[in-house]
């Protein structure tokens, strides 16, 4: 995919994929999972991957805190983190590539441990983030 997206945690997290993209078994039965989590200890900054608008910032019983960035100068192109530990944007807010918006943390029903679950939209439907941040193994 053709999208300029930086990798929104710190460098040292690229690598640590503790699930993928895709169908998985977990608690006893088939789900999809719409991203691709990395392990990172509590409080790792989640980096804005591009500029863009904040769209979504709310809690979800299984996803715990979100936050949701739509990039409108990438397309329909929408940006996601779950399990966040705090915020530091506002909905409504402009962002800036490689922003702070908010830290990792461990929220949710559906995490064994701190990570950030990393999503992406692209026209209403979720795609790998591993092929748009460029993580090929």
């Amino acid at each position: 995919m053709a999208l300029n997206l930086r990798f929104p945690l710190p460098a040292q997290f690229i690598a640590v994929i503790t699930s993928r993209f895709g169908w998985r078994w977990i608690f006893g039965k088939w789900g999809f999972h719409t991203g691709q989590d990395h392990a990172c200890p509590k409080g790792t900054p989640y980096i804005i991957p591009y500029k863009g608008i904040v769209v979504g910032k709310r809690w979800g019983p299984l996803a715990g805190n979100i936050l949701e960035v739509a990039h409108p100068t990438c397309g329909n192109v929408i940006s996601a983190c779950y399990h966040l530990r705090d915020y530091l944007v506002k909905l409504g807010d402009k962002v800036s590539e490689g922003q702070v918006g908010a830290h990792t943390g461990n929220t949710g029903l559906l995490t064994t441990g701190p990570h950030a679950h990393l999503g992406l939209k692209i026209n209403g439907r979720w795609v790998d983030p591993h092929l748009v941040y460029g993580l090929h193994s």
